[in-house]
């Protein structure tokens, strides 16, 4: 360690063969510097304070020999990202460490559906919390992959909307490695710096790098389609097959009754695979019957008193008027039954036409308006 001034403090080197081979680090962090080492197929993260003592080692992970990074967070909590093995696929994985003891805070790693590989793994934290994370591709592979390189950028709650997922880790074990650390002389040389300056024999070519958003690539969705057809008074329940689909026209429950012939679409909102259900509904439009008296008393007995308007459909409002059979007015009213009187007074018994204009509200929605004619015996 070399000091502001440029002065050595101390010098040590870990002991290989009998300890763990240094791969990251070192990131500064209250009270020392943070290190990732890698042995026999596990990786780990051990804390030296200034003077070069050790402070605590972390639990021990199973993993791939290839080293990650490292930051620190605002909150103190060291985030560190590197390769994890999940099945036969390789995986971005990121451990949170408390800087202060070495305990695992979480683990997870990025679910995501397409392969995805990188030798090199560079991250940067923002003041605001965002996480950067640059990956480059393993160039002594020979086995193709579907991500060579990516470059991501999401929040410190790894919030990736819904191409991608964080599932957790628990593969941790304890930490049996030791660590071993001998003091060693080192010398100083002392190194100048000289400028060059510039002839012109360096060119720098400009390059252009295709750069692709996996998420916003467009995909076909898988439909899967389901219709039925109906009588116009019956319904359709529709239940989705999971809670990862959500009805496009944007209705909130998954389970839904279709009483309206149409099509109607719900869908996974997954960019990587995704699936649509398509509900197509055929029924015949069920008309609102109106029925009207053929006769009514008009004497104060309360039975068939008055000539109203009936249906099997919400009367939103109606006009009644009435004729005598010589085709003269004599009654009409807005929302109001004829009980037999008309503008002189009570109307002498006899036949009557009564012309109904309606406007009906129906069952599944919509509206439905008309007008009919009906003869009517006036009692008394």
């Amino acid at each position: 360690m070399i000091d502001q001034t440029g002065n050595l403090v101390w010098s040590a080197e870990l002991d290989l063969k009998a300890s763990a081979l240094p791969i990251a680090g070192p990131v500064e962090i209250q009270g020392g510097y943070a290190f990732e080492s890698y042995r026999d197929g596990y990786l780990f993260f051990y804390k030296l304070d200034y003077d070069g003592n050790l402070l605590w080692k972390s639990d021990k992970i199973p993993s791939v020999k290839f080293r990650g990074d490292m930051a620190i967070r605002q909150d103190g909590v060291l985030m560190a990202s590197y390769k994890q093995t999940s099945g036969n696929e390789n995986v971005l994985a990121i451990v949170e460490i408390n800087s202060a003891t070495g305990q695992i805070i979480s683990h997870t790693y990025l679910n995501i559906e397409q392969s995805i590989d990188f030798e090199h793994l560079y991250q940067d934290l923002d003041l605001r919390g965002n996480l950067r994370m640059i990956g480059n591709k393993v160039l002594l592979e020979k086995y193709p992959i579907d991500i060579p390189y990516f470059f991501i950028q999401f929040p410190a709650d790894y919030s990736l909307g819904t191409c991608f997922g964080w599932e957790a880790l628990d593969i941790k074990i304890s930490n049996d490695i030791p660590l071993l650390f001998s003091s060693i002389d080192t010398v100083l040389l002392d190194t100048r710096m000289t400028a060059l300056a510039s002839d012109g024999a360096t060119q720098v070519a400009p390059y252009e790098f295709p750069i692709k958003d996996v998420c916003n690539e467009k995909r076909d969705p898988e439909v899967t389609l389901k219709d039925t057809s109906l009588s116009c008074e019956t319904d359709w329940l529709v239940r989705l097959p999971s809670d990862q689909f959500n009805w496009e026209d944007g209705v909130a429950t998954r389970d839904r009754v279709l009483n309206v012939a149409g099509t109607y679409r719900a869908s996974n909102q997954n960019c990587l695979a995704p699936m649509v259900y398509e509900y197509r509904l055929s029924k015949p439009e069920c008309n609102c019957q109106v029925y009207l008296p053929t006769a009514i008393t008009a004497n104060a007995d309360d039975l068939n008193d008055s000539f109203e308007i009936y249906s099997d459909c919400q009367i939103l409002d109606f006009t009644l008027t009435v004729f005598n059979r010589w085709g003269m007015k004599v009654y009409e009213q807005k929302n109001k039954a004829w009980d037999g009187t008309g503008t002189d007074g009570s109307c002498e018994p006899g036949l009557y036409l009564v012309k109904v204009t309606y406007r009906l509200e129906k069952a599944g929605g919509g509206y439905h308006e008309g007008q009919a004619l009906q003869e009517t015996i006036l009692i008394r």
